[in-house]
């Protein structure tokens, strides 16, 4: 949670200073002047010697690729929250998704293993990193539920996969929606199939407490199914 709420606060601050810019640079004389001349800031700066003019422009897509930014943040703390809980699960009871991953060790790596206890935390974690390397959400979330027999709901889970599966259309795709993703999601972020998507600060609010609530909700199931333990 507080990965979350880190990240939304760099969100929102980024937006807001970008926001800011917009303001002073309208209000500010600024024919034949770079950016950085047009703003009222000390320090250098390598990039920005656009023409002032051109700030809108540059500010749009600033405020674009912050929502994309603060999405892949997301994920990635989504993801190492998910490989925190299952090494702490994996301590108590061997997981089958350890069990079940072909993992191949380098010998260095098994001869640095001290003991039994220290080989098992490496195939824990080439175990996950296999899991994680394929940038599935889903599958992450699914192989969790199936491993621990817990129950959360559909629309908690599908309301959050919507927002964490962006990541590998921002990453792989160029931000483009595809047609599985419009599949699924249409309905609710009214998105079409090769179109972008929507990049604005009030979807990456909603995405953090997607995630959040999921989170919340699989704790408070894997507290209750004695699967974790209070602090």
């Amino acid at each position: 949670r507080n990965q979350i709420q880190q990240a939304l606060l760099h969100m929102e601050l980024v937006d807001a200073s970008l926001i800011l810019t917009t303001q002073t640079l309208g209000q500010t004389k600024t024919k034949g002047k770079s950016l950085v001349k047009a703003m009222p800031v000390s320090g250098k700066y390598e990039t920005l010697h656009l023409p002032a003019k051109q700030h809108q422009q540059v500010v749009n897509y600033a405020r674009g690729h912050n929502l994309e930014l603060a999405l892949v943040e997301l994920y990635n703390a989504f993801s190492e929250y998910l490989r925190s809980v299952l090494h702490v699960i994996h301590r108590n009871q061997p997981l089958d998704l350890v069990r079940d991953a072909a993992i191949d060790l380098a010998p260095s790596e098994v001869a640095s293993a001290n003991d039994e206890e220290s080989l098992r935390e490496l195939h824990f974690e080439h175990a996950f990193r296999s899991l994680e390397v394929r940038g599935n959400a889903e599958l992450l979330l699914t192989r969790v539920i199936e491993e621990t027999g817990i129950s959360i709901s559909d629309g908690v889970q599908k309301e959050a996969l919507m927002f964490l599966e962006m990541r590998n259309l921002i990453l792989y795709n160029g931000g483009e929606v595809d047609e599985r993703y419009a599949r699924n999601s249409s309905s609710a972020l009214r998105v079409k199939a090769g179109g972008k998507l929507p990049r604005n600060v009030k979807l990456g609010r909603r995405a953090m407490r997607a995630v959040e609530k999921l989170c919340l909700d699989l704790d408070a199931q894997l507290l209750k199914n004695r699967l974790l333990k209070t602090a």
